[in-house]
C-alpha cells in the first residue's frame, strides 16, 4: 500500500505498534508536527524527538547510494528516496516509551521520518515503500518480502505471524482412537481376526489334536527326535571333577559317566553342590580340576554344542506376554527351523504339549506377578516343553519336579524315560525329594554329600543294597511309604540313616571315604564282582520296569566331528531368528497397550508443556540487525531458540529413558537362557531393536504433535518431527546401553539421569564455544541433543537471512548453519553406536550366564 495515504498514525504514544491484519499507514508529509523541518535540510532532521534539529546519526550512506543498499529487501523505509540527500537513513533517539520497550527486548516503530524499520511481523514488504497485512492463508515473520503459504491442516488468518498447524494432532487423534478401540476390545474379550499381521505373529493352534490319542503324541515325539538327531549320541565321562569358589570346595572328586539312553538323578541335601556339579558338567562354570571326555574327546565341551543340549533351570524363565503354545512354538522355530517345515513343526509342538498335559492351557497367557496366567506347575512343564521341542541329545534338568503334583511329575518323567530310551538321549536331573515311583523311573543316581562329595554313583536299584551291605537298615514300618526309595537315601546323606545293632555307626565323611576307596580299589574289595554281577542280573530280570531298551551298553556313540556338523545344521538361520525375535517383541508390545498409552501420555504432556511455554513469545527469534543498522536492534532472544532445544532434550530423556530401559532389562533372564541354548545373540538384539522402531516413532509423534501445534516452527514440520524422532531413537539407544550394566531397580532412573546430562550438553548452557576453548567440545559431540539443537536453531533463524546478522547469532554458541542433513546423520550414527556398545555389554556382562 502506498505510504502517502491518510489513516493510522503510528507515532503517537497510544499507537506505537501496527495492528496485525489492519492497514498500516505512516503519517503523511503534511503532518503538522513535521512542519518545522527546514526546507532542504539534511537527513539528520526529522527525528520525532526533535524534528527540526539535526539529531539523527548517519548510517554512512552518500548521495550516490541506491535504495537497495540504503533500505535492503525486508526493510521498510517509506520516506527514503534514492539519490535524495535530504532523505538518507539516520538513527534517531528513541522516545521514552520506545527506550523502555527496547530494554525489555520489544521492538518499536521508527523514531523518525528517515529511520529504517525491519518489516513488521504480520505484514510483508514487497518493496521498501510498501507494507501490506499478511493475507489469509499465509504467515509473515519480521522482514518478510513474500508471504509464506500455510501448509495442509494449517490455520493462518489475516495478519498471521506464524502458522498453527494441526496435522500431527489429527494424526495422533486417529492413531489413539484406534489404540483405545483395540484396548477396549481386548478387555471386553473381542478379537480382530482381520489383522493378518498379528495373526502371523501369534499363530493359531493347529487343527491336529492329540488330546484323545496320547499314543500318537508319543509316536510323533519319538519320530521327531529320531529324524532330528539322525542317530547321533552324547556320552560323557568325567574324572576327579572339582570346583572351588574362593578356596571353598563346592564339588570335590566326582567321577563317573553319563550314557546315552539312561536317566541319571542327582540327589543330596541342601548345600551338597548338586546344581554346581550340573553347571560344571555343562561348562557353565569352569572346573578347577579334573577332566571331562565328550564322546572320548577332551577338545570339545558341551558349551560348544549348545543347540544339541537342553537345560531346564530351577527358575521358570518365560516371556509372560506369550501363550503356552506361542512360547513352545517359538523355541521350536528358533532351534529346529531348518530341520522341519512349518506344518510338521506345529504338529510336533502339539505333540509335546499333549504328552506334558499342557493342551488345556495352550492358548492361555503365561503371565507373571502382575498378569494372571498359568499355574506354577504348568509353568514348570512349559519350561520343560521349550527344551523338549529342541530334540536335544543331552538334557539337563535342575529340580524339574518342584511345584508339580506327584501324578503330573510321574507322567512327565515317564515320558522323558520313554524318549531317553527310544532316542538315546542323555539325561541328568537334580531332584528334590521325589516319590518312590518317580525315583524309579531313573536308571542311575549320584548321591552327593555336603561339599560336592560322592557317596554313591550307580544304578538306582543297587543303591539300597549297597548301603544295606554297609550296615544300614530300612525300618519295616516305613516300607511302602517312600523310605526304601530316595527318602531312605536322603536319611543316609543327612546322617540319620539307621544302622543295624551289630554294625558300627558310620558318618557321612566315612561314607565319602568308603566310596572313594571302593572306586580306587574296585578289584580289591571283597565281593565287589559278585555284587556287580548280582546287580546286572536283577536289572535284567526286571525288564518290565524298563521301557523298550533300544540302546545297549557299549553301543557306539557319535564322533565329535559329527556332533559339530549337526550343531551347525541345527536352528533357524540368522535372518529367520531376527524375524522371530522381532515378531515376539511386537507381540509383547501388542499385549502391553496400557503401558504404551502411559508412555504416549508422558510424551504428549512433555510436548504440551514446552509448546505452551514457547507460545508466550510473539516471535520465536530476533537477533542483531545486519550492518549498518545494528544500532536499531533490540537485545536479541537467540538464547530462547537454543533453550527450546535444551527443553526438548530434557523432555525426551524423561519420556524415552525409562521406556528404553524396559526393552531389555525386563527379560535379561530370558536372554541368558536363550543364549545358553545357542540362540544367535545378534539376531535377538537386532530383532528387539527393530521391533521398537514403531514405538519410538509413535512416541515421538505424540510429543511432536502438541509441540509443533504451539511452537509453530517456520520450517518443515516433517523435518521438525524427524529431529525429534532421531533424538528419541538415540536416547532409546542410551537407555538400552544403561540397562545392560545397571540393576533393574535403578536402571530407569539411571537412564533418565544420563539422558538429562546429554540434554544439557547441547551447546546452549554451557555453551559449545566455551567447551571448545578448553578442548572439551568432543564431549558435546556425544550428545544427540547437541546436533538436534544446532539443526533446529539453524532452521529456525534461516528465514531471517539478510535481515539479522545470522553468523553473529550462531557464533555466540559455536553452532553452524545449514548442517541439518549432516546433523541427522550424526544423530543416527550416535544412536547406532550406543546400540553397538549396548550389544557388547549384553554379550560380555555375565558371560557365565550365557554359556
Amino acid at each position: 500500500m502506498d505510504i502517502s495515504t491518510t489513516g493510522f498514525d503510528p507515532f503517537t504514544e497510544s499507537g506505537l505498534y501496527p495492528t496485525p491484519g489492519a492497514p498500516f499507514n505512516l503519517a503523511p508529509a503534511t503532518d503538522p508536527r513535521l512542519a518545522g523541518i527546514p526546507t532542504k535540510a539534511g537527513s539528520g532532521y526529522g527525528c520525532f524527538a526533535a524534528p527540526s534539529l539535526p539529531v539523527g546519526v548517519s548510517f554512512g550512506f552518500s548521495k550516490e547510494s541506491n535504495l537497495t543498499s540504503m533500505c535492503p529487501r525486508g526493510f521498510f523505509c517509506p520516506y527514503v528516496r534514492e539519490n535524495t540527500t535530504n532523505t538518507l537513513p539516520v538513527l534517531c533517539p528513541p522516545t521514552s516509551q520506545c527506550a523502555v520497550d527496547r530494554l525489555f527486548g520489544v521492538r518499536c516503530l521508527p523514531q523518525g521520518l528517515y529511520e529504517p524499520m525491519l518489516c513488521w511481523n504480520g505484514f510483508y514488504c514487497p518493496d521498501p515503500h510498501t507494507m501490506i497485512p499478511c493475507p489469509e492463508g499465509s504467515f509473515c515473520v519480521s522482514g518478510t518480502t513474500t508471504p509464506s503459504k500455510c501448509r495442509i491442516f494449517g490455520s493462518c488468518p489475516t495478519g498471521s505471524t506464524s502458522e498453527v498447524n494441526a496435522s500431527l494432532v489429527l494424526l495422533v487423534a486417529l492413531i489413539d482412537t484406534l489404540l483405545l478401540v483395540l484396548l477396549a476390545a481386548r478387555y471386553a474379550g473381542f478379537s480382530f481376526p482381520s489383522i493378518a499381521f498379528l495373526k502371523r505373529i501369534s499363530p493359531s493352534p493347529s487343527s491336529t489334536s492329540f488330546a484323545s490319542s496320547p499314543t500318537s503324541s508319543s509316536v510323533v515325539l519319538v519320530d521327531a527326535f529320531k529324524e532330528s538327531n539322525k542317530g547321533n549320541r552324547i556320552h560323557l565321562e568325567f574324572d576327579n571333577l572339582q570346583f572351588k569358589l574362593k578356596e571353598k570346595e563346592l564339588v570335590k572328586g566326582v567321577s563317573g559317566m553319563l550314557k546315552p539312553g539312561r536317566m541319571v538323578a542327582v540327589i543330596g541335601p541342601s548345600g551338597a553342590g548338586k546344581t554346581t556339579f550340573l553347571n560344571v558338567l555343562m561348562g557353565k562354570l569352569q572346573k578347577s580340576d579334573g577332566s571331562i571326555h565328550l564322546n572320548g574327546s577332551t577338545d570339545v565341551t558341551l558349551s560348544k554344542l549348545k543347540t544339541l543340549v537342553g537345560y531346564v533351570p530351577q527358575e521358570d524363565i518365560l516371556v509372560p506376554e506369550q501363550t503356552v503354545r506361542e512360547a513352545v512354538l517359538y523355541s521350536a522355530r528358533m532351534r529346529l527351523g531348518r530341520g522341519f517345515d512349518a506344518r510338521k513343526l506345529e504338529v510336533f509342538v502339539d505333540a509335546v504339549l499333549d504328552v506334558l498335559q499342557l493342551q488345556d492351557c495352550a492358548n492361555t497367557l503365561i503371565g507373571d506377578t502382575h498378569t494372571r496366567g498359568i499355574s506354577g506347575g504348568q509353568r514348570k512343564r512349559v519350561n520343560i516343553a521349550t527344551e523338549l521341542v529342541a530334540t536335544p541329545l543331552a538334557l539337563f534338568l535342575d529340580e524339574p519336579t518342584s511345584g508339580i503334583d506327584s501324578t503330573t511329575a510321574l507322567s512327565m518323567t515317564t515320558t522323558l524315560h520313554t524318549v531317553t530310551r527310544e532316542c538315546g538321549v542323555t539325561v541328568l536331573a537334580v531332584l528334590h525329594q521325589p516319590g518312590v515311583a518317580l525315583f524309579n523311573t531313573f536308571d542311575d543316581v549320584i548321591m552327593l554329600a555336603p561339599g560336592g562329595r560322592v557317596v554313591y554313583f550307580g544304578e538306582v536299584k543297587g543303591a539300597k543294597r549297597y548301603f544295606e551291605g554297609i550296615g544300614f537298615v530300612v525300618d519295616g514300618e516305613d516300607r511302602g511309604k517312600g523310605k526304601e526309595g530316595e527318602g531312605f537315601l536322603m536319611d543316609v546323606l543327612s546322617g540319620n540313616g539307621r544302622i543295624r545293632d551289630s554294625a558300627p555307626s558310620v558318618t557321612v565323611d566315612e561314607l565319602v571315604e568308603m566310596w572313594a576307596r571302593r572306586e580306587r580299589h574296585r578289584e580289591e574289595v571283597d565281593g565287589v564282582k559278585e555284587f556287580e554281577d548280582r546287580e546286572r542280573q536283577d536289572t535284567a530280570g526286571s525288564s518290565d520296569t524298563i521301557v523298550n531298551v533300544a540302546l545297549t551298553e557299549g553301543e557306539s556313540t557319535s564322533s565329535v566331528d559329527e556332533l559339530l556338523r549337526l550343531t551347525k545344521r541345527r536352528g533357524a538361520g540368522f535372518l529367520h531368528q531376527v524375524w522371530y525375535s522381532h515378531n515376539r517383541s511386537l507381540l509383547q508390545q501388542s499385549r502391553q497397550l496400557s503401558a504404551l498409552l502411559t508412555e504416549l501420555g508422558v510424551a504428549m504432556g512433555a510436548g504440551l508443556v514446552i509448546g505452551v511455554a514457547s507460545a508466550q513469545t510473539p516471535e520465536t527469534f530476533h537477533g542483531i540487525l545486519i550492518s549498518p543498522f545494528r544500532g536499531l536492534s533490540v537485545p536479541p532472544n537467540d538464547y530462547l531458540v537454543s533453550l527450546y532445544g535444551t527443553l526438548v532434550g530434557i523432555s525426551v530423556a524423561v519420556a524415552a529413558g525409562p521406556a528404553g530401559v524396559r526393552l531389555f532389562s525386563e527379560e535379561k533372564l530370558v536372554y541368558w537362557r536363550e543364549s545358553a541354548a545357542g540362540y544367535d545373540k545378534l539376531a535377538y538384539y537386532l530383532g528387539k531393536n527393530l521391533s521398537v522402531l514403531a514405538r519410538i516413532a509413535l512416541t515421538a509423534l505424540h510429543f511432536s504433535a502438541l509441540y509443533v501445534y504451539f511452537m509453530k516452527p517456520t520450517f518443515s514440520i516433517t523435518t521438525q518431527y524427524l529431529l525429534i524422532f532421531m533424538n528419541f531413537f538415540c536416547i532409546y539407544g542410551v537407555s538400552i546401553l544403561v540397562s545392560m550394566f545397571a540393576r533393574r531397580d535403578i536402571a530407569p532412573l539411571t537412564a533418565t539421569l544420563v539422558g538429562l546430562v546429554l540434554a544439557l550438553m547441547n551447546g546452549s548452557s554451557p555453551r559449545l564455544i566455551d567447551a571448545q576453548r578448553i578442548n572439551a567440545g568432543f564431549l558435546f559431540a556425544l550428545s544427540p541433543n547437541r546436533w538436534m539443537t544446532e539443526a533446529q536453531y539453524g532452521l529456525t533463524i534461516e528465514i531471517y537471512e539478510g535481515k539479522y546478522d545470522l553468523p553473529l547469532s550462531v557464533d555466540l554458541f559455536g553452532y553452524e548453519l545449514g548442517r541439518t542433513e549432516r546433523n541427522l546423520w550424526y544423530i543416527l550414527t550416535l544412536g547406532i553406536a550406543y546400540r553397538i556398545i549396548g550389544f557388547g555389554l549384553m554379550v560380555f556382562v555375565n558371560r557365565n550366564r550365557q554359556r
